[in-house]
Parts: C-alpha cells; sequence; structure tokens
C-alpha cells in the first residue's frame, strides 16, 4: 500500500524501467530505447500480419457451403483444443491466429508501457489492451469475475504456455504411433 498517488505512480514506473532494463540486457542491447521502439514496430508488423491472416480464415471459412466440409473443419476445431472445444473457434487456425494476436498485444502493451515509464510519459490505456481479448478469453474472465490486465496476461500466459504443451503431447504421440507401427514388424525376420 502507497500514501500517495504520486508514490504509487514512482513506483510503477521505477518497476516498468527495471523490466525494461532486464528486456535490453535478454537482448544483449545498450540503448534500451532504440530496443523498445524496434520490438514495438515488430509486434506492430505481427499484428497487422495475424490480423489478415484471420480474416483470411475467418472468410474462408464461412464461404464453405457444403455441410461435409463444414462438420470436418468443425471435428478438426474440436480436436484442436478439446479443453476449450465449446469456445474454440470453428476453424482451429484461427484460433492459433488469435492466440497469436493477444499475446502480441499483452507484449505491445508492456514495452509501450516500458517506454513510457523510461521517457516520462503517460503509460497507454489498459481498457484499448483488454478490447483485444478474443471471445474464447472474455468468457474464460467472465467466469472468474476478474477483467483486468492482470487476469488477461495470466490467461493469455496459461493458455500460450498450455497450446505448446498441448502441441508438444500431439506431435510426441504422432512420433510413437509411427514408431509402434514399425515396432510390431521388428520381430519378423523376411529373410
Amino acid at each position: 500500500q502507497t500514501s500517495s498517488q504520486t508514490e504509487l505512480e514512482n513506483w510503477i514506473t521505477a518497476i516498468h524501467s527495471a523490466c525494461a532494463t532486464a528486456v535490453a540486457r535478454q537482448h544483449h542491447r545498450e540503448d534500451t530505447l532504440k530496443l523498445l521502439r524496434t520490438e514495438i514496430k515488430k509486434l506492430e508488423q505481427k499484428i497487422d500480419m495475424d490480423e489478415k491472416m484471420k480474416k483470411m480464415g475467418e472468410m474462408q471459412l464461412s464461404s464453405v457451403t457444403d455441410s461435409k466440409k463444414k462438420k470436418t473443419i468443425l471435428d478438426q476445431a474440436s480436436s484442436c483444443c478439446p479443453s476449450l472445444s465449446p469456445l474454440c473457434p470453428s476453424f482451429p487456425q484461427i484460433f492459433v491466429w488469435e492466440q497469436n494476436l493477444e499475446q502480441f498485444q499483452m507484449d505491445l502493451f508492456r514495452y509501450r508501457c516500458y517506454l513510457a515509464s523510461l521517457q516520462g510519459g503517460e503509460l497507454p490505456n489498459p481498457k484499448r489492451l483488454l478490447a483485444f481479448a478474443s471471445r474464447p478469453t472474455k468468457v474464460a474472465m467472465g467466469r472468474l469475475g476478474i477483467f483486468s490486465v492482470s487476469s488477461f496476461h495470466a490467461l493469455v500466459t496459461r493458455t500460450g504456455e498450455s497450446g505448446v504443451r498441448r502441441r508438444t503431447q500431439a506431435m510426441s504421440r504422432s512420433a510413437s504411433k509411427r514408431r509402434s507401427r514399425f515396432s510390431s514388424l521388428w520381430g519378423l525376420d523376411t529373410t
């Protein structure tokens, strides 16, 4: 607890400045401001690209009129993320783009906070960040009863980790299936 708004702002500035320095150290860079500006520009480009790809995917899905093809796509969606099945969009790649966009927006907000603190400027509006939450994220945060930058960050980070874990498990399962197919032939002598 702080005794005044000024003290709170000083703490926030100090924390953001320390984080910015840590980011620069991780990238082995001396000029923190230049690094943050470069990273912000890269993130803006990634966001722009993924937004375009997501829109194209949504248009592609909406253009599918054959019910069998649509069902196939929907079946793929439920297998892509069974834990989020009712929340998962109807096209698996759209779900991936949504996750990427949330992560990119979170990183962009973070870097803008760091930059503002280093330059003595005003922090970005957190409402803008929360506006980028996808429908599944909003539903999950609604269930928790907390819709804040902290809860959004926690959920995006958790979703990202579980997404990586799911992909890793899926890859290891497919590799073990391939091994088991061949291992069933190991005992056969064809000579």
